[in-house]
């Protein structure tokens, strides 16, 4: 898994926020979530594998409306509506979050 990018590459991974058991049950149920592994085992897998890391948190401003997930009608969202603030491994767990990004970088060398 280490070296599926050059020297220098770099990748952005995008998971649910799981972080904790009810959470885990969610995705669990959810067809299209390949791997239900929680913020922290994603930061020690990339880490293990020698990759710098930074987060993010996927953020949505509601400005009076709703995401639903499972409503088979137009999202009234709009790619302006959503933020990508800087986070760190306790902001993922604490603060609200839809997706926890990972921006990944290979050392050169």
């Amino acid at each position: 898994m280490g070296t599926w990018l050059s020297e220098g590459g770099e990748a952005v991974f995008a998971v649910p926020p799981i972080t904790n058991e009810y959470q885990l049950r969610l995705n669990q149920d959810n067809p299209f979530h390949l791997s239900n592994l929680a913020i922290a085992e994603w930061l020690d897998l990339f880490r293990e594998l020698g990759w710098s890391v930074r987060c993010y948190r996927q953020c949505y401003r509601a400005n009076g409306r709703e995401l639903d997930f499972g409503s088979p009608r137009r999202s009234p969202a709009s790619v302006t509506d959503f933020e990508f603030p800087a986070s760190d491994r306790d902001g993922l767990y604490t603060e609200a979050t839809l997706g926890a990004l990972f921006h990944l970088r290979r050392a050169r060398g």
